[in-house]
Parts: C-alpha cells; sequence; structure tokens
C-alpha cells in the first residue's frame, strides 16, 4: 500500500509538476512527524542471552518487524536551479522491533509400545524491545527535484524490552514432558546486559509533496543498520529495511514591507573609479582573500639510547663512565608517558641496598633536568663467589635506564620549514570619466611599496616574516583627476591568506649509511632482553611490508665457552621472533633469515660488552 502512494506521487509530479516554488516553501523551519514499518534483520549463531539458560539449541539468523515513530525539526533549504543543497535537522524517535528466533533439534526416539518416533523439539526465544533515540540528520536535495536522499546518525537507548522463550515438543504429537505438558523451561522477562547507549546510522530516499504553501507529505524508503550488538558480549545484532510515511509543517516567516520605488531626480556630475584585481587568470574582487599557498617540511631525525651508567667501586654516588648524555636523555624520556624503570647493580660483597642508592642517585639526576614522572627501582645482587669471569663483576656496579616495558628511549628532533610560493596580482582599473590619471601606492606585510602610475600594474605579493601563517591585508590607495582642482580618493583592501598545499614529512635516522640496528640486550646468562628498541621494531616492520632483505644475528660476549654461548645465542633469536610475530605477517616473518652469532672482540672497557650482547638486525637497502 505505502509503495503504491510512493508511486503514485512520483508520477504526478512528473507529469502534472510542482506549482509552488521550492525556494518558497523551504525558506522556513518545518515541524516534522511520521512513522514508518519494515523488516529487521537479526544475527543469530548464539545458543542463548544472558537472561535465559537454553539447553542445546543454537539461534541462527531471523527475520522480525520494526515500527518507528518520530518527530523532529528541518532547518531552512534555499533551493537554487541547477545547484546541490543540504538541509540539516534533528529528529526524536522511537522504535519498536522483534525479534522471533526457532530452532528445531532431533532429541531422540519416542517409544510407544512397539513404535518408535523420532520426537523433535522446536526451541523458540522471541526478543523485543522499545528504543528511544535523537538523530541528527541531514539531507541532499538537487535543484527542484521533489527527491531526497538522506543519512542520520541515531543515539538510542532501552525504554522497554522483553524475552520470552519455550521449549515445545513437535512430534510425535502424543509425547509430553516429564511435567505433563508439551512445554517446558518457559521464560518471560527483561532482558539483561544491554548496553546503556546504542549507536545506529540511517540512509534512505524520500520523496517530497507540497500540498499548499505550508503541508507537505513524505513518503520515504530507508535502511538502518547498528554499528554494535545490543548485549555486550553476544554476537546479536540488528538491520532493518523500511517504509515510512511522514508530514510536515512550515512554520510561517514575516514578509518584509515592500519599499515605495525611489524618487528620481537629476544626478549629479561626479567622479567614479572601477577597480578589480587578476590573479592566475581568476577574477578577484575587493574584499576577497586571496590564497597564497605553501609547503611545510618536517624533518624528523630518530636517534636510540641505550642508557648506562658505570659507579666507582664501592661507591652510590661516583659514576665513573656513562654511554649517553644527561641533559638529551632527560628530553628523551619526556616523549613517552610511560613510567621509567631504573635496573640498579649491586655484589654480594658490597653493603646491602647499594643499588637502591645508585638509583636513587641517578633518579634524582634525572629529575633534576625535567623527567620528573614515576619511577620504578629495580635491583639485582651479583654472586661474587664462583664468578668465572672478574671482567663480569664490574657489570655489578652498572645502572640501567628504560621504560617499564623494557623499551629503550629515543631522542626525536624536529624541524619545520615552510616554503612559500611567489603569487603574482594584477591590478585593472577602468575610469568611468574618460581621461582621468591614477596614482597610489600597494603594501603588503615587508613588500616594497610600490606606486600606481598606470591604470595597469602588476605587483608581486611576499608574507610577512614575523607572522607567516598569519592572514594579512594589502591597502592599496588610487587617486583620479580630471582638472586640478576635482580629485577623487579611492582606498583598496585585498587580504592574503596562508593555504597549505602540501606537507611532507622526512624520517631520517642519526647515519644515513647505517642499516645495522640492536633489536635488544640481555645479561650474560639470559635468553630474554633485559632492554627492546622498539624504534627498531618499527623499522623491522616498514622492511617486511617493503620486501626488503632483514637478516637477525645474535651477538655473545667474549667471555664463555661454545657450551654456554651457542645455546643462548638460539635461545635469543627465539625470544625475538615470538616479539615480531604479532605485529609482522607470517609470510613476511618466514622471509627473515638468520645469521652465525657473532663474537664481541673486547675494547677493555664494561660498557662496550653489555651494549653489544643480545641480537643484531641488518636491513638490506
Amino acid at each position: 500500500m505505502i509503495l503504491s502512494i510512493i508511486v503514485l506521487l512520483i508520477v504526478q509530479a512528473l507529469c502534472i509538476g510542482s506549482t509552488i516554488n521550492a525556494q518558497d516553501i523551504d525558506s522556513s523551519y518545518r515541524i516534522f512527524g511520521g512513522m514508518g514499518l519494515g523488516i529487521s534483520f537479526n544475527k543469530g549463531n548464539f545458543s542463548g542471552i544472558p537472561s535465559v539458560q537454553t539447553c542445546c539449541a543454537e539461534y541462527t539468523n531471523t527475520q522480525g518487524s520494526t515500527a518507528e515513530f518520530s518527530v523532529g525539526l528541518r532547518m531552512p533549504n534555499h533551493l537554487k536551479k541547477n545547484t546541490l543543497t543540504f538541509q540539516p535537522g534533528i529528529h526524536l524517535s522511537a522504535q519498536q522491533f522483534n525479534a522471533p528466533f526457532s530452532a528445531r533439534e532431533f532429541v531422540g526416539n519416542f517409544i510407544s509400545g512397539t513404535t518408535i518416533t523420532p520426537a523433535t523439539i522446536d526451541f523458540s526465544l522471541e526478543l523485543s524491545g522499545v528504543l528511544v533515540g535523537i538523530e541528527p540528520r541531514i539531507s541532499m536535495h538537487y535543484s527542484d527535484i521533489p527527491l531526497s536522499l538522506f543519512a542520520g546518525i541515531t543515539a538510542s537507548t532501552f525504554l522497554t524490552s522483553t524475552a520470552i522463550q519455550n521449549e515445545q515438543l513437535i512430534e510425535p504429537m502424543q509425547a509430553r514432558f516429564k511435567n505433563g505438558t508439551m512445554f517446558q523451561n518457559s521464560y518471560e522477562g527483561s532482558i539483561s546486559n544491554l548496553r546503556s547507549l546504542s549507536l545506529s546510522a540511517q540512509i534512505g530516499l524520500e520523496y517530497n509533496h507540497q500540498f499548499n504553501k505550508h503541508l507537505s507529505i513524505h513518503p520515504s524508503l530507508s535502511y538502518r543498520t547498528f554499528f554494535q550488538t545490543f548485549i555486550e558480549d553476544h554476537p546479536w545484532n540488528m538491520s532493518s529495511i523500511a517504509f515510512g510515511l511522514g508530514i510536515s509543517y512550515a512554520l510561517p516567516t514575516s514578509t518584509l514591507p515592500i519599499s515605495p520605488p525611489p524618487v528620481e531626480k537629476e544626478p549629479d556630475i561626479a567622479l567614479h573609479m572601477h577597480f578589480h584585481a587578476l590573479m592566475n587568470d581568476g577574477m578577484l574582487e575587493f574584499g576577497d582573500t586571496i590564497p597564497f599557498p605553501f609547503e611545510r617540511v618536517i624533518e624528523t631525525t630518530t636517534t636510540a639510547i641505550a642508557p648506562l651508567y658505570l659507579f666507582e667501586q664501592h661507591s652510590t654516588e661516583s659514576v665513573k663512565e656513562q654511554s649517553h648524555n644527561e641533559v638529551i636523555l632527560a628530553q628523551a624520556l619526556k616523549e613517552s608517558h610511560s613510567p621509567i624503570r631504573i635496573l640498579a647493580f649491586e655484589s654480594d660483597a658490597e653493603p646491602k641496598n647499594t643499588a637502591v642508592k645508585r638509583a636513587q642517585t641517578i633518579q634524582q639526576r634525572l629529575s633534576g633536568n625535567g623527567a620528573n614522572r614515576e619511577f620504578i627501582i629495580q635491583t639485582r645482587t651479583v654472586k661474587s663467589k664462583g664468578m668465572r669471569y672478574p671482567e663480569l663483576l664490574d657489570e655489578a656496579r652498572m645502572v640501567m635506564v628504560s621504560f617499564a616495558d623494557g623499551s629503550m628511549p629515543l631522542h626525536i628532533i624536529r624541524d619545520t620549514h615552510y616554503v612559500f610560493q611567489t603569487t603574482s596580482v594584477r591590478f585593472l582599473s577602468e575610469p568611468s570619466i574618460i581621461g582621468a590619471k591614477i596614482a597610489g601606492l600597494a603594501t603588503l606585510g615587508t613588500a616594497k611599496t610600490m606606486t600606481i602610475e598606470e591604470p595597469d600594474i602588476t605587483f608581486t605579493l611576499s608574507p610577512h616574516p614575523a607572522y607567516p601563517l598569519e592572514i594579512q591585508k594589502l591597502t592599496a590607495q588610487s587617486f583620479a583627476s580630471l582638472e586640478p582642482n576635482i580629485r577623487s580618493k579611492g582606498r583598496i583592501e585585498l587580504y592574503v591568506r596562508p593555504v597549505l598545499q602540501t606537507e611532507k614529512q622526512h624520517e631520517s635516522l642519526q647515519s644515513e649509511s647505517m642499516t645495522d640496528f640492536i633489536l635488544g640486550y640481555s645479561d650474560f646468562d639470559e635468553s630474554g632482553f633485559t632492554w627492546i628498541d622498539q624504534y627498531v621494531i618499527q623499522r623491522i616492520v616498514e622492511a617486511s611490508k617493503s620486501g626488503k632483505s632483514i637478516i637477525l644475528t645474535p651477538l655473545i660476549d667474549d667471555l664463555g665457552t661454545s657450551t654456554h654461548n651457542t645455546p643462548l645465542a638460539e635461545q635469543r633469536l627465539k625470544s625475538a621472533f615470538e616479539i615480531l610475530s604479532p605485529i609482522v605477517s607470517k609470510e613476511a616473518l618466514s622471509r627473515i633469515s638468520t645469521a652465525t652469532a657473532r663474537i664481541y672482540t673486547s675494547d677493555g672497557g664494561s660498557l662496550g660488552r653489555v651494549l653489544h650482547r643480545g641480537i643484531a638486525v641488518t636491513i638490506g637497502k
């Protein structure tokens, strides 16, 4: 019936035509009310809902019905010939729906005497409810065609909800449950765990038929889909198609009184001038804003820092060596909001809490440089008895700094440059009286002041160096004269607005030729990583997407036997692949190759050995 009405109204509009001007009709606010009926499509693939416990059924998708009532306000829409216009509005709606889920299951055989009959149960779960919501909507019209496309986003909440469940014996007819009836496990009540707010989108096509200047009807066809499931952590979702019929009333608008015709009088003899400007073969009127194109170039340099301190022997305050600049480290720590982890070492031959005091010393130094953050202090005690290598005892005086997840801080330097393009404006003047001469001035920012001596002049704009991204005003004064005693003066103002054409971002490492990176650092006898370089992980992800070669090489000490180092190298490689597997595709992960373990050549210090223990990454160019 509704479809027949829509077809009839469209034919009437196309054959007879609208006798009312669309611009007059939509020049005021409209009060709108309507209703719609349709089909709902409900997603199943579940065995029950939190309110109801169902034994054995698996409900599939089902179709139901939906009805919607709405009231709203639509803004004015001044339609013009051969133009596309948009009309905003807001609607309050109430939507009623039902979802009759059903599933039939064979549950066994019914034996009556010598007769065996298959037994079938129909599991039914009927869900229904009423949603109330608010919907901002926008309609798109072309010229005065009576059809419009509309779309809106609705935020709604449940006003009522009901769940009804039954298990009914379908076959055989003479079978009964233990309660003596054909029904069991019946339930009726509210649906629990419903979301407090449900978001949905609606798109549709609407026909507008005007009965008179104020009253219109609006048949429509729309589709609605919900972004979320109605119940948290549950697959039940719904979409619908509905036919609607609405009616709107245009509020009366005040009309301006007709002004009396002007009194004609003899024109005075006066000097008139007309000015305009050309830019890129386009005409500019005075008062327009001239676009001033520019490019923004952002240079970003990223360097990973491995913060490592080596204290004097038996000291908790004096630092003998460190691997970094402390001011740069404090700046890098500010780039993240993650807590700062300080890992301090001590030997069992030193006084108790030596490691804690060393960590507190580093915390004070970092806080003094502006790294005010939550600190997590961890300590380790190195047993000196039975230590095979005295070089490892030096590591018992170290303090390492990282973020709480083990990642290293990144020192990021950003530099922004603005590159402006040259823009020329050509001024033209057309004196209304032949023989007028023109002179004047034109200035912009730091541009050289120019004198307009001819009716046609071209000059170049340049931005003010102190305010390159602000709108600037161009002022020109022109003069015309018929005789030495008769002069006319005009003021011209144009505004220059910077317009961003492109933005380029260049990211670089500390060294352009660097292709070797350290993924993570490990303790002497550990397969895990004490530090993780997140920037190197990002480089591996980018390289895997572009198809570059990636090689992982385990780094082992010059200390320890091959029996000790070889298994550790294999285990560190395994730890590296476990870190990369969640963020790199299986295909790209299979292309990553491994190399033979590389032995560190000692330079006689302790810091160098610690910073070359773990996994190295080589990325092809």
